[in-house]
């Protein structure tokens, strides 16, 4: 196929190219990269094990589960303290339950426990 004279829509510059092309060939690398990072900077803690590669490149999560799928947070056993460490879990599964109900990112076990520590000053 005969490579025809095309001009780039970002830059104005001159390039061959077999088919038709909107962008040269530097233009199109830095908008991958650029294109690349925003994908990145969008998956949650960098994670890539669990994401598809659209046709256009973008790497994509796959849909998360119902929420009526999810298994419901274990009570711990009766007569734990409330600052032991099931007690803890139990709380943390439970706020994490609700947030997923709000569509929000589930918290950590050390942000979960900063933010209580921080309603426990407030309170007194």
């Amino acid at each position: 196929m005969e490579q025809m004279i095309q001009i780039c829509t970002a830059c104005g510059q001159e390039f061959r190219a077999k088919s038709k092309c909107v962008y040269c060939p530097d233009c199109r690398k830095t908008r991958k990269t650029v294109r690349d990072r925003i994908t990145l900077e969008e998956l949650p803690r960098g994670q890539m094990e669990g994401a598809w590669r659209r046709e256009d490149g973008v790497l994509v999560l796959p849909p998360v589960e119902s929420v009526a799928s999810r298994r419901r947070p274990k009570k711990p056993p009766k007569g734990t303290k409330p600052s032991s460490l099931e007690a803890v879990l139990y709380r943390l599964d439970v706020e994490n339950e609700r947030r997923a109900q709000k569509g929000q990112k589930p918290l950590s076990y050390g942000r979960f426990v900063a933010m209580e520590e921080m309603e426990r000053h407030r309170e007194s």
